[in-house]
């Protein structure tokens, strides 16, 4: 269970098995070199458990990285070192940010419902987690680091062994369920608090903070009908018993750096990054409702068995999922002809990937392509805005004709870990409409933005990262990762792709540097156009040959095969169940009389949406 995760932080983890998977040894799930991680693992489990080795050791010869990420094209060409690369980066990075918000204005809108941003988002904290980690100096992984003067790309070899993926890589839901059987006494009574303690067969949920009252001048939204309309808090599981202060610090705040409040405030859930962002926490809250939802519907048809009734809800939520993930998800934000190939030929690039690496990682573990991982599926930064229409409180609509729609930075301020304004829980005029957001109530700014290379103003300048100014600016960040990384460019990811039977066309230098005049100077200066990073060609290919509306034939066909591919070599998955893509919605419970195949079927299975 990722309990103790966010972006850019150091990461502690515990170690983890599927059920019915055999058990691990601790070391599988601990980074070469990475003395910290052991160290939390050894305070929370005995210090006899996790030796601590070398700060910087050898790999022994011929063994195989643990569960670490891998490279679709290692051998593609590597990248050449770049003469003053910082400032050439930078220099890309400034021509692609918004210079004010102004710049905001209807050529940056898409079609797509602002969800598809998040829901990409859950899916990634799903199956990936530590390429933004930044390691420890001196560590044989530092030279990964982005935030540093001499950044060069690295060894794709050390790469595969240093950098471990917290995640198993498996579309199966651990973010919401938790980790399994494995791990320390502590974690383990952690994970069993997700479960609603009057009823084990649903899902714990938290409750909203009222606030909203004619004299506020906020109204609250009409659903959910209940007052369970925010994830669960640590807090409620203290004051209801399931949980002590003691086994609460130990697993959220060994350092004892955080207030008690603090502490209470923090969502008790599989995967902390999902409440570190407003409407991703209001997505996985709509997740376990959908939860609760099919084990009423299993005891409602007869099933007595709690953990039965559990089991069986987990696994038609974890097959929906699933099946929205291939037939909502990507057919929205990658070219339907492109998902429609990759699933009719079960994922190739994907196939091949796994039958070379899957003896090299834990056993139950997929293997995860960096060249995903750090670029193709960060596509989803160009769709961020800098504002939503989020609900009737914040929001605007056409009869008031007012701006108070709700800010980026507010997506952050109404979490746990960001203090939720000084709450306890959400504020009830904080529950979002998910009309606005799914695409259901269409107007303008009920959108995310295109797939393009300009970014929002909010994402360069990321308050998290104030200190830094480097790292506040998220191109900046993801452009010097795909160099340190040493990840293919584009070109030598199409040449790649060819030479395994995959043909992608290619878009040629002067449409890569099409643009604004410092576009143009950025990219030609920078030897971009016929060397160019990975991230940048992926949202440059979408502007080009589909106007933003969705990813190009590259950024397609990586992000595509990834998924698809995740699922094709998951045996337990809804593809395989049965004849291969033969399972529907319509072969799990139906709470409302009717399959769950839409984003909007599924919110209002929950009761989040009309």
């Amino acid at each position: 269970m990722l309990y103790k995760i966010g972006h850019g932080q150091t990461i502690s983890t515990t170690p983890k098995s599927r059920s019915g998977d055999q058990q691990r040894a601790p070391n599988d799930y601990v980074a070469l070199g990475d003395v910290a991680s052991i160290t939390k693992l050894r305070q929370m489990d005995g210090p006899d458990t996790y030796p601590v080795p070398d700060p910087d050791p050898a790999p022994e010869p011929g063994l195989a990285p643990r569960q670490a990420f891998r490279f679709y094209c290692k051998d593609a060409a590597e990248v050449a070192e770049i003469d003053g690369a910082g400032a050439k980066i930078k220099a890309l990075a400034d021509a692609m940010a918004e210079a004010s918000l102004d710049e905001k204005d209807v050529d940056g809108e898409s079609s797509m419902p602002p969800v598809f941003t998040y829901f990409g988002q859950f899916i990634d904290h799903d199956i990936t987690a530590n390429t933004d980690r930044e390691e420890q100096p001196g560590s044989s992984a530092a030279g990964f680091n982005i935030d540093r003067p001499d950044i060069a790309p690295q060894s794709r070899d050390l790469a595969e062994t240093v950098k471990m993926n917290l995640r198993i890589g498996r579309l199966e839901l651990d973010s919401v369920y938790g980790d399994g059987p494995g791990q320390s006494p502590a974690a383990l009574k952690l994970e069993a608090a997700l479960r609603d303690p009057d009823d084990p067969a649903r899902m714990r949920l938290g409750t909203v903070t009222p606030v909203s009252s004619p004299a506020s001048g906020f109204e609250r939204p009409p659903l959910p009908a209940d007052e369970h309309a925010d994830l669960p808090r640590v807090g409620a599981a203290v004051d209801g018993g399931d949980l002590t202060m003691d086994e609460v610090n130990e697993l959220f705040n060994a350092d004892g750096s955080k207030s008690e409040m603090d502490v209470r405030r923090l969502a008790l859930i599989g995967d902390g990054r999902n409440d570190e962002n407003l409407i991703v926490a209001q997505f996985h809250l709509s997740i376990l409702r959908l939860h609760n939802a099919l084990a009423d519907t299993l005891r409602a048809e007869g099933m007595t068995d709690t953990d039965d009734i559990f089991r069986t809800a987990r696994q038609h939520v974890t097959h929906i999922y699933q099946w929205l993930v291939v037939n909502v998800f990507l057919k929205t934000v990658c070219d339907p002809a492109v998902v429609d190939q990759v699933l009719a030929d079960k994922a190739p690039l994907y196939a091949a990937f796994y039958a070379t690496h899957k003896d090299g990682v834990p056993e139950g573990v997929q293997p995860m392509p960096l060249e995903f991982s750090i670029a193709a599926y960060r596509y989803g930064h160009s769709m961020v805005r800098a504002d939503y229409d989020y609900n009737r409180n914040f929001g605007r609509d056409a009869s008031d004709g007012g701006d108070g729609r709700a800010t980026f930075r507010q997506m952050f301020q109404f979490t746990g870990g960001t203090g939720m304004a000084g709450l306890p829980t959400l504020p009830d005029n904080w529950i979002a409409e998910w009309n606005r957001l799914i695409g259901t109530s269409p107007m303008a700014n009920r959108v995310a933005r295109r797939i393009d290379t300009r970014l929002a103003l909010a994402l360069n300048s990321l308050e998290n990262n104030d200190t830094n100014l480097m790292m506040s600016r998220l191109a900046e960040r993801n452009l010097r990762r795909g160099y340190v990384f040493n990840l293919p460019t584009a070109q030598g990811m199409i040449k790649c792709l060819y030479d395994k039977g995959i043909r992608i066309p290619a878009l040629s230098p002067e449409q890569i540097a099409q643009g604004s005049e410092a576009m143009q100077t950025a990219v030609t200066s920078g030897g971009f156009d016929t060397a160019t990073p990975l991230w940048f060609y992926v949202l440059k290919e979408a502007e080009v040959s589909a106007s933003g509306a969705h990813l190009g034939a590259l950024g397609s066909r990586l992000v595509a095969e990834t998924l698809i591919g995740l699922l094709v070599t998951d045996p337990q998955s809804y593809l395989n169940q049965g004849a291969f893509d033969s399972w529907t919605p319509a072969d799990a419970p139906q709470p409302n009389g009717a399959p769950i195949t839409s984003l909007q079927a599924m919110m209002h299975a929950g009761g989040v949406h009309a």
